[in-house]
């Protein structure tokens, strides 16, 4: 656990070179996203290695959501609808 705390602490100091950013300019909404911790140490080890911020990686992530009707159906289909 020492070594997570030392890289993210390595990670929270460099920006990360390519960000994911949209092209339009958005007004932003805060959500509360509660996650198992298995996916929460999934999604920040990740984003860590990768360098970019956990919350580029999500909402690089709704984007695709969006973008990709395929992604849409097993997600719903994932939920029982």
């Amino acid at each position: 656990m020492a070594d997570l705390k030392t890289r993210m602490a390595q990670v929270a100091t460099t920006k990360s070179a390519e960000p994911f950013r949209t092209t339009e300019k958005l007004h932003r909404h805060r959500i509360s996203l509660d996650l198992e911790d298995a996916s929460y140490e999934a999604l920040k080890v990740d984003a860590f290695d990768k360098r970019v911020a956990l919350v580029e990686l999500l909402r690089a992530l709704v984007e695709e959501w969006r973008a990709d009707p395929e992604l849409q159906t097993r997600t719903y289909r994932r939920l029982g609808r």
